[in-house]
């Protein structure tokens, strides 16, 4: 083989090899992220079924710990600040489950709830 050639093969080698290790790096970056991300999930989701459960039991205090906690972790979450609301309508303290009521109103990803402020609203004024 020409000694030009081992040198041109050399350089593909190289190049080849640090690209590969780039698409691995980010495809590795990526992976731990969707990961991250599906574990988050699983966790938001696993905390609100045991609040629903414990709401349906009638275990409110228990299930406005893991409400408060979940919200806290995070805010955004729609399902469990209208169960919250709920919550709070039930165990007759109206005042801040309007207060929750305008917290929600505010929320960025509220899309197809919005409606159920307004139920929730009726709900909560009735009972005064």
């Amino acid at each position: 083989m020409p000694p030009a050639s081992r040198g041109v093969l050399l350089g593909m080698f190289v190049a080849a090899w640090v690209f590969g290790v780039a698409i691995s790096w980010r495809t590795e970056k990526r992976f731990l992220a969707d990961e991250a991300k599906k574990k988050e999930d699983f966790l938001k989701n696993d905390t609100l079924y045991f609040a629903q459960t414990a709401y349906l039991r009638r275990e409110w205090y228990e299930a406005e710990r893991i409400l408060r906690e979940r919200l806290m972790n995070w805010p955004g979450d729609v399902p469990a600040g209208f169960l919250l609301v709920s919550l709070l309508r039930r165990t007759d303290r109206r005042a801040e489950a309007e207060n929750w009521l305008k917290t929600l109103e505010e929320t960025p990803g509220l899309g197809s709830w919005f409606l159920e402020i307004y139920r929730e609203r009726e709900w909560v004024g009735e009972e005064k």
